[in-house]
């Protein structure tokens, strides 16, 4: 009986080992460099080295200032995340030194940007309508065909443009007014720009505790927001 039960016991010590395995003693860490195990106890690692810039890329950097293909090739890094973090700002202003100092495929690339809009950056077609044209008259045959999309795009936000001018030169002086904190201020607004009301300017101001300069900069933040949510107008006349 008492070997039954040692056995037992072992039996039950060794499920418990097998449903409850050891901690694991490294873990995984990926950054730009690539990737690699780590002791768990290891303290994380040096902060200076995730600034740390690949020399091959600073080196390249050095290179890209007085070549353009090497521009170039920086800007495509920088669009793809290829040995760099992804950055479509930094791609744009190696993209741009590249084409101004001639190179046929950043030029056709810069328009390409410009045309479709690059991420969060939104469209340009009259910079696509430049850049383009530069591309298409070096005999680019793609760039030639994208760039009647160009001028299109172009002559629709000129017609844009002339559109609203003439209705806000129609429209006059109108006013309309807008939440600032809690606090309501009217703003003023003409085909010139516009203002807050002075009047309610100061009351935001005593309202809020702000400077007066403060209280008109939140006030027109705030007719900002409302234009871009498509805020209601109040006609005053002009």
């Amino acid at each position: 009986m008492y070997y039954r039960l040692l056995i037992i016991g072992g039996l039950l010590s060794l499920a418990a080992c097998a449903q409850n395995p050891p901690p694991p003693t490294t873990v995984r860490i990926c950054d730009d460099r690539g990737c690699a195990d780590r002791p768990t106890d290891q303290v994380a690692y040096d902060a200076k080295d995730v600034n740390k810039e690949d020399p091959r890329i600073a080196a390249l950097k050095e290179v890209a200032k007085t070549e353009p293909k090497a521009a170039y090739d920086l800007a495509l890094r920088y669009f793809r995340g290829d040995g760099v973090r992804q950055d479509s700002y930094q791609a744009l202003v190696w993209m741009r030194e590249s084409a101004e100092h001639g190179n046929l495929a950043a030029q056709k690339a810069l328009g390409n940007f410009y045309l479709f809009g690059l991420e969060e950056m939104g469209s340009d077609p009259r910079e696509a309508d430049k850049w383009l044209s530069i591309a298409a008259s070096r005999g680019d045959k793609e760039s030639k065909k994208l760039l009647e999309e160009a001028r299109r795009a172009k002559r629709s936000d000129e017609e844009d443009f002339k559109w609203r001018t003439q209705w806000r030169s129609e429209l006059g002086t109108w006013s309309m007014t807008v939440d600032v904190d809690g606090v309501p201020c009217r703003v003023k607004v003409s085909p010139v720009g516009a203002k807050p009301e002075d009047d309610d300017v100061r009351v935001v101001a005593r309202s809020l505790g702000l400077s007066l300069h403060e209280a008109r900069a939140r006030a027109l933040v705030a007719w900002s927001a409302r234009q871009a949510a498509g805020g209601a107008l109040g006609k005053e006349g002009g």
